[in-house]
Parts: structure tokens; C-alpha cells; sequence
């Protein structure tokens, strides 16, 4: 990804298959304000080129967490924090942080993630965090419905144990 300084920079986070085991987290980010306008009927991606190609202009973090990491923290405190600690193994510059997560946060889950993005202090006030809750349209935004392929994506390939160099780089230890 082309690094900038300054300008909004946006997320989109998503889980693979919650409760299941291992559950793996994705964070996608990108400067381009498109990727973060919510669209009714988003279509899931599914295709690995599509994943791939998208990637030239953005990039993805991803944790994997098991059972046990579960019984660590709250379950309701779960995704704020990866979510904290995925942004934050993102190195980009930016004044505004834009996140976009799956489903529905409540406003303390809110709190407790803009809480632990590093750059918290400086950003006050300039973070917005939206929830996405799963309706009957799918209503998402395009980040989202990365951070879902990808998701989908690794799970497969833990299983298999094909995780390449390039994912490795990405993977952050929760």
C-alpha cells in the first residue's frame, strides 16, 4: 500500500464464522473514502483473485484467536480489543481514523476500542467508529466485505496449513 501522510485513513473489520474455533480476525485499511460508503445487497467475495487484486491499494492484518483466548477477556470485549490491536500494527499516518466493524458494537464496546488505539490521544475526537449490523440486505461497505473474504480465506488455508510468507507477515499476536 502507497503510504500517505495525514488524510482519513479507514478500516473495515470482520470475523470469520463467530464461536468457531479457530476464529480468525481481519482487518483491512485503506486512504480511499469509496471503500468506506455503505452500500445495500454487498455481494460476499469469494473469489481469491478479487481478494488479491484489491490489495494493491490496501492491506490487511489478521489475528487468530482459540477458545482460550476467549476465556481471557469478556466476550463482549473481544472484538474492540483485536480490533485495537490490529489498527495499531498498521504504521500509517493519518490526522481522522475511520472504522468500519461487522455487526453491532454498543457504545461502551465503542469506547473501549477508540481507548486502545495508539494514537488515541492525538485523535481525540477525530475517530468514528460505525457498527454494520447484519441485516436482511447485507448492507456493508467494501472494507468489510474484504475483511470477510479474507477472513474466510485464511480459515481455509490454516486448515489445509498453507499460510504463505506474505500472510505471515500480516499475522499479529493477540
Amino acid at each position: 500500500m502507497i503510504k500517505r501522510t495525514g488524510d482519513t485513513f479507514y478500516f473495515g473489520i470482520d470475523e470469520s464464522n463467530h464461536g468457531v474455533f479457530p476464529e480468525v480476525f481481519v482487518a483491512v485499511g485503506s486512504y480511499n473514502y469509496t471503500d468506506s460508503r455503505v452500500f445495500p445487497n454487498s455481494r460476499k467475495i469469494n473469489e481469491e483473485n478479487i481478494l488479491f487484486s484489491s490489495m494493491r491499494t490496501r492491506d490487511y492484518r489478521f489475528s487468530v484467536l482459540t477458545k482460550k483466548d476467549y476465556e481471557r477477556f469478556h466476550h463482549k470485549d473481544i472484538m474492540p480489543r483485536v480490533a485495537g490491536k490490529l489498527i495499531n500494527s498498521f504504521e500509517e499516518d493519518y490526522d481522522f481514523l475511520d472504522v468500519s466493524v461487522d455487526g453491532s458494537l454498543r457504545q461502551c464496546q465503542k469506547d473501549l476500542l477508540e481507548s486502545l488505539v495508539d494514537k488515541g490521544s492525538e485523535l481525540e475526537g477525530k475517530i468514528l467508529i460505525k457498527d454494520l449490523p447484519k441485516g436482511e440486505d447485507y448492507s456493508t461497505n467494501y472494507l468489510v466485505s474484504l475483511a470477510d473474504g479474507w477472513s474466510r480465506f485464511i480459515v481455509k488455508k490454516l486448515k489445509k496449513g498453507e499460510i504463505t510468507a506474505g500472510m505471515k507477515r500480516r499475522y499479529v499476536e493477540f
